[in-house]
């Protein structure tokens, strides 16, 4: 090897083996999981729709997906993308579960011109803190059975957000404390979140109305019963805001929904012809032809990846040219979110420092 690709190859061992990032793939949001209370004709289908509903919801990352008079015609030919169906038993509850064909709905979402959220995502560890009444506040941990809490479980699920709870264990109590989520210092917070293998952080604080800062209506009182005001910090996103409710327990799903319908829009990837653009990737650490099919599958597998044509290759490196669904933003988000390239620098030698970027290339 020689000197100058030795030293080079050395100074990116350095600067990847700092660096980890473990983004999750949710592998069912061509899915969905309805609660049913018999196995009728009539029943069945609509537990169909409903769940055809929820998979495009979690695909689109928009809930105002359904309202779509493309997608209201698509329930009415639902057997054009059910691939099976069947029953389970969930706690005691049975529930219809179903799945759908991957293309066909990519291609109604394309026809309609919604986004599609790809199944790498971020996972966002929740530091939420909660003030009682009577002012008291503690960290709600994964062992809490509050309604609030099951319902910001399965809420998550169902929108395909991948979060994890803290044990608040002895390791988590010497970390973080009250303070740190109440006054939203994320440093400590990121630092405890990383044993979770989360890839950002929510930090929320829950508390009544009436010891909140929200803003009071004509007649003096607040338009609800409680206030989750909350923040998100994931790769270079920074996310924000309130969600309310009348009662605890009725708050969690619109605060889930709020954070993934935001985190969604970040990460998204949009199918308007218009919004197409191309990109020149510049990989090093590739010594095989093997390692370079490894590195253009994985390219083709991202979700804002449209097609992948290998431009150059010689002496560990390669260049791509990628012609992309939406701005070239969104592929160095899937790579952040993912572990197999690291972005080690602008490439010096590019004239247009926007669009040719520097990685090196983690193997399996």
């Amino acid at each position: 090897m020689l000197p100058l690709m030795r030293a080079l190859t050395l100074a990116l061992l350095t600067s990847v083996l700092s660096w980890s990032t473990l983004a999750a793939t949710v592998s069912d949001i061509y899915e969905g999981r309805v609660g049913v209370s018999s196995q009728t004709p009539d029943e069945r289908q609509q537990a169909l729709q409903d769940a055809f509903k929820q998979s495009l919801v979690k695909v689109a990352g928009d809930p105002a997906i359904v309202e779509h008079a493309k997608v209201r015609q698509a329930l009415r030919n639902l057997n054009d993308y059910l691939v099976q169906y069947a029953y389970q038993q969930q706690q005691g509850q049975l529930q219809l579960q179903a799945s759908f064909e991957q293309q066909r709905v990519n291609q109604l979402l394309t026809d309609i011109g919604a986004n599609i959220w790809g199944s790498r995502r971020p996972t966002l560890m929740l530091w939420i803190a909660q003030q009682d009444n009577d002012g008291h506040r503690h960290i709600l941990s994964n062992a809490d059975e509050t309604v609030f809490m099951q319902q910001i479980v399965n809420r998550a699920r169902e929108r395909g957000l991948p979060i994890a709870l803290p044990l608040m264990d002895l390791s988590d109590s010497m970390a973080v404390n009250v303070s740190d989520v109440w006054g939203r210092f994320n440093q400590p917070l990121r630092d405890a979140a990383a044993r979770y293998q989360a890839d950002g952080i929510v930090v929320a604080r829950v508390m009544p109305a009436n010891q909140s800062n929200l803003s009071a209506d004509s007649d003096g009182s607040t338009a609800a019963n409680w206030v989750v005001d909350w923040t998100v910090s994931v790769g270079e996103q920074r996310l924000h805001g309130q969600t309310l409710g009348a009662d605890l327990s009725l708050t969690a799903a619109p605060f889930i929904d709020d954070v993934t319908n935001q985190v969604a829009a970040a990460y998204s990837v949009s199918t308007q012809p218009g919004d197409a653009s191309e990109m020149t990737l510049r990989v090093v650490n590739l010594d095989s032809m093997a390692a370079i099919l490894e590195l253009e599958q994985y390219l083709n597998s991202l979700t804002s990846v449209a097609h992948v044509n290998l431009q150059q290759f010689g002496n560990g490196r390669a260049q791509f040219s990628l012609q992309l669904l939406g701005n070239p933003e969104r592929v160095a988000q899937a790579l952040e979110l993912d572990n197999r390239l690291r972005k080690v620098k602008r490439d010096p030698f590019s004239f247009d420092q926007t669009s040719e970027l520097l990685y090196y290339w983690i193997r399996r």
